[in-house]
């Protein structure tokens, strides 16, 4: 198939403009699309809430990883946020839910001021785990 532009106008002198370009057929196109994936970045106390990327786990489909350091303290804060958008927070139900022990909520826009609790030694490593698979999410840490 071929496309054809054929443009001219009065006003510009009559200036005349062809163009054209081959349209692949429409089994071409089909390949040519690449399926959207979310992107997910982690909001936490550690970075002043500012996100984070999560990085996606190598060989498994729809899990992402972020670590941090667990401050002075003794606690971390932090929930997601999916594509940069803040209307698409995944949280706790409540404020300051300790990991594991409340239902995860979104991604919708609830999320401001709920927040998981991550508890340990300064300097330790945390990982925080995100799994989605068919609309269900799941949060862990570590």
């Amino acid at each position: 198939q071929i496309r054809l532009d054929w443009r001219f106008s009065w006003e510009a002198g009559e200036l005349r403009r062809v163009s054209w370009e081959r349209v692949p057929a429409p089994h071409e196109l089909e390949t040519q699309v690449r399926p959207f994936r979310h992107r997910y970045a982690i909001a936490g106390s550690w970075a002043l809430g500012k996100l984070q990327p999560m990085t996606p786990m190598e060989g498994c489909v729809g899990v992402y990883q972020a670590s941090a350091r667990i401050g002075l303290f003794g606690q971390e804060e932090f929930n997601i946020v999916r594509d940069r958008d803040p209307a698409q927070t995944i949280h706790p139900s409540g404020p300051q839910a300790a990991d594991g022990t409340d239902f995860v909520c979104g991604p919708d826009n609830e999320g401001e001021g709920k927040m998981w609790v991550i508890r340990g030694n300064t300097g330790e490593v945390l990982t925080v785990e995100l799994r989605v698979s068919d609309g269900d999410i799941q949060v862990s840490a570590r």
